[in-house]
């Protein structure tokens, strides 16, 4: 198509679609060029909407003028009933809306739809209307019609023989033109007045075979104003039956039209939309036998009733509806879930039970036999009354419930939950017929679910094979090949919980987004179930698919009972009880097998008390062997300024330690020992960044927590200052011991300080290795061998590791004794500082002492003289103990961090002093907890111990 042409068809476009743009020549030219780039665009292959963004667009902007009040607006947008002003209001829409262009929906909105006759039918008019003249009927009455013979132009001149015989169709050869044409007129009218004699006994058949005249009730409407029969009967003749309709057919008339309503068949009287809708026809027939109100009455009922069953029969065609081998169902939404569909299986056994009861009263209706209700001496089938009472008393209430859980159909566990609670508030009160039916529903919707359950306990989690493998660690960041749960399953994977995550067991796999199903249990039928999937997962990865268990039973097998009790002559009205507690009894010794199973993998395959021995060995320092070995080695080389905070450097030596050790079994492997800040002047602090970690083997990591191991490391570095601190008094008594002449002033009272510190170390370390860590150790073992669900073993370890290191003085709760345990794990240096100016000052005074080792960090020049530019700060990564020296000699040089010995006792009573008080409040505090007296008796007998402070 040329150009031209094209921008032609695009002006008229325009002015079809928005007239009012012809007078505005501008607007009807960007029009009209907008429309020819959308061509060219598509054509061309240019960027387009698709109609799902178009309609999704559309769908917005619908939403947004519904939430701003503009209902006219929002409901024009929905309706697309004629496409031109449609797309005239989708143009208006191109700028923000006006008051035009609100009130042009309103006009579309509420536009009259066309209500004169067809085309068909005025074509009927005309043919059924007098004069009967036209191009239908040919020649009219009064058009002249020739008859008779007619001779031919050369009559005249021909000439024939006297035997010679001439006849009419001889004559008819010879005719003329006009009488020929006269002769085809007179033939057609003929045909014509045959076919209209036709059309007329036809439709006199349909007249009198008409469904209201021959089936139905043909009656004149009661005019408004009249009640009772008297005034009908006195003061109006307009309650008039067609003769031919008999006065006994006139009730059985009105029960069909009611059974085929409730059977989903439109009629006279009722009418169904395409959303199964029944409605009440408008101007239907009045029944003999009944008032227009109580037929009005009678009426609405039944299209209620039908309107129900209508709603299902829909809802289970469509949960039903077979999906092509070739189709897929891309949107979530129109998926259709194994519960639906049982459920509509379900509803469609019921529903054929109703269809069976109409069919039956519909039989007794035709056939004339009479079929008593169970209810009555009568037919059901007698009158409306008696038809209504019958339904609602046989089917209403299921058709209730079962109309009400419709909406629920698509999530398993509302439906099934609702179903639950439906059966335990009726039974009291309801017919136990109903319940039973609503009970096999039931038991039918939950088979899908009953079965997931069932593949989770004998299956168990997923599991990738590569974490089991033995370069696991390293899959362990991976999905792997592991499996996928059922989407309708309540319990579903966390995608963010991954199997390195510490919570992994806690969080990996939660409930779904509808919750826990109310009908399977309570809280500990949960724990139960969640437990032993996951235990049986993991035991399928670490022995094997092992004994599986016994055959997972159905539902309605393990539900028998009830069902038992429900067919007796005398049902029990607590039936229903029993279907939690049938429940947990059946799934309560499987689950509880599969978590002892662990258990005993666990401990006696995984090797968990050979593990939890070398962890308290490293950690808790009960190997003093081993930890004496390294700690010397190490402060050693603190001393001697050798290298040390490397952490291979580190780990190493631990390892040879503990492979050097034969009292207890401890995988050198596993032990690794790091460093996380650099040395400084404060010997503790520097110490106190050292962290030692066992690495526990899958599957005990998720035991072992990462937050467990840390907590661990936190206890043997916090023992690890304690013991450097009684260390170097060791080291200081040792020197102390050589100082020749053993002078009675101020060297005693540094051996006074030297003993009281002793003293409260050693009281500390008795009571954290004795009191703390022996005691709270025995008592966690006994509980753990107690335990047989990884969760409970799980919840202990962080438990029994959380409080020792609480009683390490290392919780938000012990903050201000920390400050003070902290002030007197560092004054051994301050102390050996004070020795060692004494010292200098006895050099001096030609006192000859043995030589105090000394912790050097530097050894360059340039190193020494920024140590003491930075001393005044208390930090630094160079300490030079040594004095400066002098060309004239020695001098001692007193720093700003050595202390008087007077200052150094008594900032040590006053920590001492707030440690004890400090300790007395802990053990006076009052918990909610479990353990809260045990604690408060741990931190007594501190605060006991401390009394003997002077």
């Amino acid at each position: 198509m040329s150009q031209q042409a094209l921008s032609r068809l695009a002006a008229e476009l325009v002015a079809a679609v928005v007239p009012e743009l012809a007078d505005q020549p501008t607007r009807h030219r960007q029009a009209r060029d907008h429309i020819l780039r959308e061509i060219k665009a598509d054509t061309h292959g240019g960027t387009r909407r698709e109609w799902e963004d178009v309609e999704r667009s559309l769908k917005g902007l619908a939403e947004v003028s519904r939430i701003r009040v503009q209902d006219n607006l929002a409901d024009a947008l929905e309706k697309m009933s004629n496409l031109p002003q449609h797309i005239q209001l989708l143009l208006n829409l191109a700028n923000r809306p006006q008051p035009t262009t609100h009130a042009f929906a309103h006009s579309y909105l509420h536009r009259q739809p066309f209500s004169g006759p067809s085309v068909d039918e005025i074509l009927y008019q005309e043919i059924m209307s007098e004069p009967f003249t036209g191009p239908h009927w040919g020649p009219g009455y009064n058009e002249e019609v020739l008859e008779g013979w007619t001779e031919s132009e050369g009559s005249e001149t021909s000439s024939a023989s006297d035997d010679e015989v001439v006849t009419p169709s001889s004559k008819v050869v010879g005719l003329s033109k006009a009488a020929r044409a006269r002769l085809e007129e007179k033939r057609k009218y003929e045909e014509a007045e045959l076919r209209l004699t036709e059309a007329k006994s036809q439709l006199d058949k349909l007249k009198d075979g008409a469904y209201w005249e021959q089936d139905g009730v043909s009656v004149n409407l009661v005019q408004s104003g009249l009640y009772g029969w008297r005034e009908m009967t006195t003061e109006t003749n307009s309650l008039s039956i067609a003769t031919s309709i008999t006065e006994g057919k006139s009730g059985s008339k009105l029960q069909r039209e009611l059974l085929f309503a409730l059977t989903g068949r439109p009629g006279v009287m009722f009418a169904f939309d395409a959303a199964g809708c029944c409605t009440i026809r408008p101007g239907h027939p009045v029944v003999r036998m009944l008032s227009p109100g109580s037929l009005h009455g009678v009426l609405v009922s039944f299209a209620h009733r039908a309107t129900q069953v209508a709603s299902i029969r829909q809802s289970i065609a469509a949960a039903l509806r077979p999906i092509p081998s070739g189709s897929r169902q891309h949107s979530p939404q129109q998926a259709t879930t194994k519960t639906q569909q049982a459920f509509a299986e379900a509803c469609r056994v019921e529903l054929g039970k109703f269809d069976r009861w109409v069919a039956d009263l519909e039989t007794t209706l035709v056939s004339g036999r009479s079929q008593t209700s169970p209810s009555a001496n009568v037919s059901a089938a007698s009158t409306p009354l008696h038809l209504r009472l019958e339904l609602e008393v046989l089917h209403g209430e299921l058709l209730d419930h079962i109309h009400a859980l419709l909406p629920l159909a698509d999530s398993p566990v509302l439906l099934l939950d609702t179903l639950y609670i439906t059966l335990t508030s009726l039974l009291p009160t309801t017919d136990i017929s109903v319940f039973t039916r609503l009970f096999d529903i039931f038991v039918a919707s939950a088979e899908p679910v009953w079965a997931m359950l069932g593949d989770w306990l004998r299956r168990g989690m997923p599991v990738p094979s590569a974490i089991l493998e033995p370069d696991g660690e390293a899959a362990l960041k991976g999905e792997d090949d592991e499996r996928s749960l059922d989407p309708e399953f309540f319990i579903q994977r966390d995608r963010d919980a991954a199997w390195a995550d510490e919570d992994f067991w806690e969080a990996a796999y939660v409930e779904g987004e509808d919750g826990w199903p109310v009908w399977l249990g309570g809280q500990e039928v949960k724990d139960l179930v969640f437990e032993a999937g996951k235990a049986r997962g993991l035991l399928g990865g670490l022995v094997g698919a092992g004994p599986l268990l016994e055959e997972w039973k159905e539902i309605g097998d393990v539900l028998s009972p009830v069902r038992a009790s429900l067919s007796t002559d005398t049902p029990s009205r607590t039936a229903v009880l029993d279907i939690t507690s049938l429940i947990g009894s059946y799934i309560s010794p499987m689950c509880t097998i599969a978590t002892f199973q662990l258990r005993r993998v666990i401990e006696e395959d995984c090797g968990l008390l050979e593990h939890l021995d070398a962890m308290e060995g490293l950690l808790f320092m009960k190997e003093f062997g081993i930890v004496d070995d390294w700690t010397a080695w190490l402060f050693q080389q603190m001393r001697q300024n050798k290298r040390w905070s490397d952490f291979q450097l580190l780990t190493s030596t631990l390892r040879d330690a503990v492979s050097s050790s034969s009292d207890v079994w401890i995988n050198p492997i596993l032990v690794r020992a790091s460093t996380s800040r650099r040395t400084s002047e404060n010997v503790s602090q520097t110490v106190s960044a050292i962290k030692v970690d066992y690495q526990v083997p899958f599957p005990l990591s998720q035991l072992f927590t990462t937050t467990s191991m840390e907590l661990r490391s936190d206890i043997f570095t916090f023992l690890l200052r304690l013991l450097h601190a009684r260390r170097s008094l060791i080291d200081l008594a040792s020197f102390m011991s050589d100082i020749s002449g053993r002078p009675a002033g101020e060297l005693r009272r540094l051996w006074s300080l030297r003993h009281k510190l002793a003293w409260v170390f050693d009281t500390l370390w008795i009571w954290v290795t004795a009191r703390v860590i022996a005691l709270q150790t025995q008592s966690y073992r006994h509980r753990l061998s107690t335990l047989t669900s990884l969760r409970s073993m799980i919840a202990a370890e962080l438990h029994h590791s959380r409080k020792i290191r609480n009683f390490c003085f290392l919780h938000e709760s012990t903050a201000a004794v920390n400050e003070s345990v902290s002030a007197l794990l560092d004054m051994p240096s301050s102390l050996e500082r004070s020795c060692r100016d004494f010292i200098a000052q006895r050099s001096v005074d030609g006192i000859t002492t043995t030589p105090l080792p000394v912790f050097v960090q530097g050894r360059s020049r340039r190193r020494r003289r920024k140590a003491r530019t930075d001393d005044s700060s208390g930090e630094s990564d160079i300490e030079d103990p040594r004095p400066p020296e002098k060309a004239g000699g020695k001098e001692p040089a007193v720093r700003g961090d050595i202390l008087p010995t007077d200052a150094l006792a008594e900032l040590l009573e006053e920590h001492v002093l707030a440690l004890r008080n400090g300790v007395v409040d802990l053990a006076s505090l009052e918990s909610l907890e479990e353990d809260a007296g045990d604690v408060r008796a741990t931190w007594g007998m501190l605060a006991f111990a401390l009394e003997d402070w002077k």
